[in-house]
């Protein structure tokens, strides 16, 4: 009978490690959930505040192996990034401020990048349940892609995916972040 409920057991923990993350993924063309966090300098940064831009949005720790791995394979993917116009936005998830400022400190991002501490809105208003979880939102402020740690491939295919940044008048591209412009609409941050 033990032997029993053990396979029982044994086998709803394999179901909830595998289908339950894929039950929270948030479908693509969904609405991007906003959220406003602190950066690693105290200032609020709020996700919509790259609404109009290709964003991907990475949900980690500075200790875990496949995050570091993850980000690894986003510092590769520069150029194409490049191309995109893509911001990286990195969700540290109850991690320390100074053990992630010591993990970034050696990184040179090739497009702009901003550390975020999550004070567990981000988490809960994207269901992470494991990571490192990537989600890629386009320029529309939608749901292109949701899913767990990317290959270079795959990481590869889904941005090539997306709309190029506009560019600027003189041709370069768009590089400008930060705040909304005066008359764009904000989105409302999850609670």
């Amino acid at each position: 009978m033990q032997r029993i409920a053990l396979i029982v057991l044994a086998g709803w923990l394999l179901f909830c490690a595998w289908v339950a993350p894929a039950a929270a993924f948030l479908s693509p063309g969904d609405p991007a959930p906003d959220f406003q966090l602190a950066d690693l300098n105290g200032r609020q940064v709020r996700l919509s505040d790259f609404a109009g831009r290709n964003i991907l949005l990475v949900f980690g720790t500075s200790w875990c192996p496949a995050c570091k791995s993850q980000i690894g394979t986003i510092l590769k993917a520069g150029p194409l990034l490049q191309e995109k116009g893509v911001t990286v936005l990195e969700v540290y998830i109850k991690d320390d401020p100074n053990q992630i400022t010591k993990y970034l400190a050696d990184k040179q991002f090739p497009v702009p990048f901003h550390a975020l501490l999550d004070d567990g809105r981000a988490q809960r208003g994207y269901r992470i349940q494991a990571i490192p979880r990537v989600v890629i939102i386009d320029r529309d402020f939608n749901i292109a892609h949701d899913g767990m740690k990317l290959s270079g491939k795959a990481l590869a295919a889904r941005i090539s995916q997306l709309q190029a940044a506009p560019a600027n008048t003189d041709g370069s591209a768009n590089t400008i972040q930060g705040p909304p412009r005066p008359g764009q609409a904000r989105r409302q941050p999850v609670q």
